[in-house]
């Protein structure tokens, strides 16, 4: 799966027997029906708020969204977070034996 499908900002496909696969598939954004721009944003505000929470209540006003979409976009974005932990956990344990 190289190759881009024109028009499709999700989609790739095989060259050879040109199957369509989502690049969100089996991860916490499939079956994303907006834009992934969206999920983007929201990722940087929750990295800039970071000591905060992110409320859906501040989702739904900045994206123009109804609740129910915040509240899904909100959990979406704590599964996605959720799955980095160990792998920044294993990051920061080599980093450590590193230098001591």
């Amino acid at each position: 799966m190289t190759k881009d499908v024109t028009g499709r900002e999700n989609q790739i496909r095989c060259p050879k027997c040109h199957k369509q696969v989502s690049r969100t598939a089996y991860t916490p954004l499939h079956h994303l029906k907006l834009p992934l721009w969206t999920f983007s944003y929201l990722l940087l505000e929750s990295i800039q708020l970071f000591p905060q929470l992110l409320p859906a209540s501040l989702i739904q006003r900045k994206l123009s969204v109804s609740s129910s979409t915040s509240i899904r976009l909100k959990r979406r974005l704590q599964l996605f977070l959720s799955e980095f932990i160990p792998v920044v956990k294993h990051i920061i344990t080599e980093d450590i034996k590193k230098e001591y």
